[in-house]
């Protein structure tokens, strides 16, 4: 399962606003030519998760907002899924899509299997 939700912003400052206790240890993020994202170990609830999405920085940059994908790296997101997506909808006050399948950026998202505001 995954959770996808549009807002602007930077990433890791988008993140930090969930989840502001965050250690940097426990919070890293990186990107690279296409996407960007966050390696976020949440210790309390045992899971540790992906937050990612496409960027366009550079000279050719476009004011494109792209969605934003909440994964998990490790088993345990299934069954917190609807927490983690309240806690977000929460914060950025943002609908946030709750997916049933992987998250697999050569497909379509499909419909979602809810949404939480």
């Amino acid at each position: 399962m995954y959770l996808k939700f549009t807002i602007d912003g930077p990433l890791e400052d988008l993140v930090r606003s969930v989840w502001p206790d965050a250690t940097e240890s426990e919070l890293i993020h990186d990107y690279e030519n296409e996407y960007e994202w966050v390696w976020l170990k949440l210790p309390a609830q045992g899971i540790r998760l992906n937050i990612s999405r496409e960027h366009e920085w550079g000279d050719d940059a476009t004011e494109t907002v792209f969605p934003i994908y909440v994964s998990e790296f490790e088993k345990g997101l299934t069954k917190q899924i609807n927490a983690i997506a309240r806690q977000i909808a929460s914060v950025h006050r943002c609908p946030v899509e709750v997916h049933e399948a992987l998250h697999n950026v050569e497909e379509s998202d499909g419909t979602p299997i809810r949404v939480i505001e």
